[in-house]
Parts: C-alpha cells; structure tokens; sequence
C-alpha cells in the first residue's frame, strides 16, 4: 500500500494547480483584450460621447491586452532562467 503523502504536499499541490488555473486564465483575457483593442469601433459620429467612449474603451483594452502579454512573456522567460540556474548548481 502506497504511504500517503503529508497534508502540507497537498495543499501545496491544490495552490500550484490553483495558481496555474489562475494565470491561465488571466492569460487567455489579456489575449481577448489586445484582440478587441486591436478592432476598431464603427464611428457615426466621433464627436459624440458614445461614440469617444467606445473608441477609449477599445484603446484601453489594447493596452491592458499589451501590458498582459508583456507580463507574461517577460514571466516566462524569468522563469525558464531561474530553471537554468537552479540546473547548474
């Protein structure tokens, strides 16, 4: 019979699987984001406020997309260094 593992492990494993569920899925939002702020909105009139604040609602979620995908990938490459130098030792 297989000596269960201490409850401390598996509440470590809950928060990584938890963890990896979170940025998953803020990844795949800062990716909708960039999308949506990449679409440029039908303007009638640009004058009006509907019209400006979908415009700035567009750009905002561009950039948020922008900064997400900035953070990630700058993450990974954080990450995959650490690796690097934990193997070398």
């Amino acid at each position: 019979m297989a000596e269960k593992p201490p409850a401390s492990r598996e509440i470590g494993s809950i928060l990584a699987q938890l963890q990896t569920f979170i940025d998953d899925a803020f990844e795949f939002g800062f990716k909708k984001l960039k999308t949506f702020g990449k679409k440029k909105p039908p303007m009638k009139n640009p004058e009006t406020f509907k019209d400006q604040a979908s415009e700035f609602a567009h750009k905002s979620a561009g950039f948020i997309g922008d900064v997400g995908s900035s953070y990630y990938e700058t993450y990974q490459k954080l990450k995959t260094k650490k690796e690097k130098k934990k193997s070398r030792k």
